[in-house]
């Protein structure tokens, strides 16, 4: 069995960096953030499914998406950033992600998409939104 967890952060860092407007962080926050918005690719999970013949996990992973404005915040910033994430990763029910040369991605599905209620301060209301896939992965 292989570290996988390095591999598909770095990877989804590698992907999500190209493509969105916003910082994105891998695990943890800079001890300052001046972004109104950031994605943070957090907690990975992996249950063994190998078999006598493989070695394979099912890991599952979130990224969050927060945001912070005034408190006319309508979240249509946290939903765009949303959607690129998903017409990057998750294009149609047949995508992967390239974990090659370790890891084979053999499916990849949606487990949750989660937007809890607004935080509100005196000042700004805060829209997050945390998505989490599960991949198939065969380790090499």
């Amino acid at each position: 069995m292989k570290d996988v967890n390095t591999k598909l952060k770095s990877k989804l860092f590698e992907i999500l960096s190209g493509v969105l407007d916003v910082p994105v962080y891998q695990k943890y926050l800079p001890a300052n953030i001046d972004a109104s918005a950031y994605v943070l690719i957090t907690t990975v999970n992996n249950n063994d499914t190998s078999t006598m013949q493989s070695a394979d996990t099912d890991t599952t992973v979130q990224i969050g998406i927060y945001t912070k404005d005034s408190q006319a915040n309508s979240g249509e910033t946290c939903d765009s950033i949303a959607s690129t994430i998903y017409s990057t990763i998750y294009p149609s029910p047949s995508s992967t992600i390239d974990l090659s040369p370790d890891f084979q991605n053999c499916g990849l599905r949606l487990v949750s998409d989660v937007s809890p209620e607004a935080i509100l301060t005196p000042t700004f209301a805060l829209i997050n939104r945390f998505i989490s896939f599960r991949l198939d992965v065969f380790h090499k």
